[in-house]
């Protein structure tokens, strides 16, 4: 996979106590419809060589009638296709919020269409092309169904985790479908009713998995305010859809919850979920759905919420937000400060093994008023990502992506991109980062390396240019090597993949002026017909 070279550079921060980190960003690819005023991103995804899907709501300017975009990108930020769905003059009633790559051929894209008549499931298969291959609209024998998660199993089949409404009496059931991904047909469906508690529960899945046999492992939450029923289950499918067993859980009440599910080599599975005022983790015989043990996760007087977990060999990392709550003699008797986070470590015996916190400096000029903290946790190849945002001072917020090896320490982090939603990663086969999120009315797609920095290496092993001063101030010069280049154009683009910049260059050497543009660091491309497309690191001062 190609990479750009990164020179580096530590930014030193004036308003903080907390550097701003060199970035890491490789690229950064903008997209939003023509006269778009909302560019909302709500789901996004790669696949293993790095092809990236997104779903955007937006609304248009000139009609305000709104529909949903899908954005593919390959490895290199190349913009491979869009793919508008139908629009309305409101909310749009095709909605679509889960992603499913299909390896190097597409996507397919799982939402729901809702009118007066029920909610029914909607599915798009759209190749690598941007060629829509088939699409599936499916609510029978449901009155409504409404998708919540979506995975391939390991026959390449698409298991979709939605809720059931079976009839105008019952409430939502937990319900799994698997379709066949060459058709869109579906296999099989199985809907779990109450199981005779004697209220109706309105039963909403929080996640599942899959292991090796194919067997489905589902979470969820069970609940009738009314009556002050407030439960938690799990249960366990077969290949074919038969249910294995179905359970409850030991935590319940009215702020419990269940959040994600682990699987472990070693034929167990974990929860992550809430109950009371503390998170708390399960784990349990996969065969038959026994308790083995059941640990919370506590820090001191601080009130905590969950981001994620990950099971690693012997190992369980667990990332939570915390705030705390200051009394003084206001009318609301305190205020909270701001929300930071941390990392708790626990052996698969249930024992603690480190906690540790992180960035809780980075907002120390900024108004505390319980803003921030972070909004995804991931795991690859060992080492541990968490996506973060915080107020930087009293204007501006500042987004955080930060890795840690498995004993907690910081390898790296990253803090190029101020003022903006955090959205959401994924990794390809490399554990390069992928990042999607919303930026004024725009989609921003970013890749991010996550190799050490003295190995990132060039876009191209054929490293034909070079920059001259960098930093630089007024201008620099463009030299290329070997006479490779005749003819192209040099681009110029900061962190948010904006070209602020561009010039036609011909021969072995080119000047560029830069003394209109504001100091701060900038990626120069170098495009040609021949050589293709090559990228450097420029510092402005």
């Amino acid at each position: 996979m190609k990479k750009i070279t990164l020179l580096v550079f530590l930014l030193a921060s004036l308003a903080t106590n907390v550097s701003f980190a060199q970035s890491r960003l490789i690229w950064s690819s903008v997209s939003a419809q023509t006269n778009s005023q909302i560019t909302d991103s709500r789901s996004f995804a790669s696949d293993n060589a790095g092809n990236t899907y997104s779903v955007n709501f937006t609304q248009s300017a000139l009609s305000f009638y709104v529909t949903y975009v899908f954005y593919a990108h390959d490895a290199n930020g190349l913009k491979l296709w869009e793919y508008v769905n139908d629009s309305c003059l409101t909310d749009c009633n095709d909605k679509y919020f889960n992603i499913v790559p299909v390896e190097n051929n597409g996507a397919i894209f799982i939402g729901e269409y809702d009118d007066i008549t029920g909610t029914q499931i909607r599915i798009k298969r759209i190749d690598g092309s941007g060629t829509l291959l088939w699409q599936q609209y499916w609510i029978s024998p449901f009155l409504s169904a409404q998708p919540v998660k979506s995975m391939l199993d390991n026959n390449g089949h698409l298991v979709v985790g939605f809720s059931a409404t079976v009839d105008s009496i019952d409430q939502e059931d937990f319900a799994i479908a698997k379709f066949d991904t060459s058709t869109g047909f579906l296999d099989w469906h199985f809907e779990l009713p109450d199981g005779g508690i004697g209220d109706p529960l309105s039963e909403i899945i929080a996640s599942f998995t899959i292991d090796a046999s194919n067997n489905i492992y589902g979470i969820g939450t069970a609940t009738n305010s009314s009556v002050g029923i407030y439960k938690n289950y799990f249960f366990k499918l077969d290949d074919t859809g038969n249910l294995d067993y179905r359970l409850e859980s030991s935590y319940s009440g009215i702020n419990s919850n269940h959040q994600s599910i682990q699987l472990d080599n070693a034929g167990n599975f974990y929860t992550l979920g809430f109950t009371g005022s503390q998170p708390v983790i399960e784990k349990r015989r996969a065969s038959s759905g026994n308790m083995i043990w059941a640990g919370e996760i506590t820090k001191d007087t601080a009130v905590l919420s969950n981001v994620g977990f990950s099971v690693i060999g012997n190992s369980i990392y667990s990332a939570s937000n915390f705030k705390y709550f200051n009394p003084d003699t206001s009318f609301a008797g305190g205020y909270w400060d701001n929300v930071h986070y941390m990392l708790t470590k626990l052996d698969t015996s249930g024992n603690f093994q480190w906690q540790k916190e992180y960035f809780t400096d980075a907002d120390s000029l900024s108004t505390q008023e319980g803003y921030g903290g972070a909004v995804q946790f991931g795991v690859c190849d060992d080492k541990l990502y968490v996506l973060s945002s915080q107020h930087l001072d009293t204007l501006n917020n500042i987004l955080i992506l930060h890795s840690a090896d498995t004993i907690g320490n910081t390898i790296w982090y990253d803090t190029a991109s101020v003022n903006t939603v955090p959205g959401s990663f994924d990794f390809d086969d490399q554990c390069e980062i992928y990042l999607s999120r919303t930026f004024d009315n725009y989609n921003l797609t970013q890749k991010y390396t996550t190799a050490p920095l003295s190995e990132v290496t060039a876009l191209s092993k054929e490293n034909i240019f070079d920059i001259y001063p960098n930093p630089a101030h007024d201008e620099f010069s463009i030299q290329f090597r070997d006479g490779k280049i005749k003819n192209g154009f040099i681009q110029i683009y900061n962190s948010l993949g904006e070209i602020i910049k561009r010039q036609s260059v011909s021969g072995n050497n080119s000047m560029m002026s830069i003394s209109d543009i504001a100091p701060g660091l900038y990626f120069v491309q170098l495009i040609s017909e021949d050589n293709g497309k090559f990228t450097k690191v420029l510092l402005k001062n």
